[in-house]
């Protein structure tokens, strides 16, 4: 958590702890002999992953809307009624690191309507004869 805090990844040492939290999870469910038992037993540790995981998000958002780091989901309706353009324009915001969503989607209306000009302008093939 103070790694996420002062923004300062270490991939390793989370894969690290992950591997181990398994690990202590299939120990504690291997200790019964039930199946009910075997469920108690792993879930405190599944609890705790989940508590500490939810942190770490928590953290890491608060680290980078503090260092101006944020940014702005797309929206899942958005993503359900049109999942081909709304990933373009997701890759579109991440390429260029645009935060705002309400900033990419005026970019985005502003390029086709200049998209339009051009088809309108230049034809069919605007994008071989427009300059």
């Amino acid at each position: 958590l103070l790694l996420t805090w002062i923004r300062m990844p270490f991939p390793l040492l989370r894969q690290t702890a992950w591997l181990l939290t398994v690990a202590t999870v299939v120990f504690n469910a291997a200790s019964a002999s039930d199946p009910l038992g075997m469920g108690m037993h792993a879930v405190i540790p599944v609890l705790f992953v989940v508590t500490v995981e939810a942190a770490r998000h928590a953290v890491g958002r608060i680290a980078d809307i503090t260092a101006d780091k944020h940014m702005e989901g797309v929206r899942l309706t958005r993503w359900l009624l049109a999942p081909v353009p709304t990933f373009l324009l997701w890759r579109r915001m991440k390429l260029w690191e645009l935060r705002s969503y309400d900033q990419v989607i005026k970019l985005e209306q502003e390029r086709l309507v200049y998209q339009a000009r051009l088809r309108s302008r230049f034809g069919r093939a605007w994008r071989r004869k427009a300059p």
